[in-house]
């Protein structure tokens, strides 16, 4: 489980794409509105089921290497009040 509370200064986690094997929750809340681009591909969602939670206007704001990586995690996307 990876947790991001209320950092506004955020803008990445890595400068690339990051193995994670075993994470199985990724979690944004509160203001991490300059947080653009995660450490995921289309490589990342293969054999792991990664859910996704943040609010519905930081996920749009989420830039992806292209649109198939998005729709990818689109099913394990959870929004949050928070």
């Amino acid at each position: 489980m990876l947790k991001l509370c209320v950092l506004p200064e955020l803008k990445s986690i890595y400068w690339d794409v990051l193995p994670f094997p075993f994470l199985k929750h990724f979690g944004v809340w509160g203001d991490c509105s300059k947080l653009k681009k995660l450490p995921l591909n289309s490589d990342s969602a293969k054999g792991n089921h990664i859910t996704i939670e943040g609010r519905k206007d930081w996920w749009e704001e989420v830039e992806w290497e292209n649109e198939t990586t998005r729709d990818i995690f689109l099913p394990s996307l959870r929004f949050s009040p928070y």
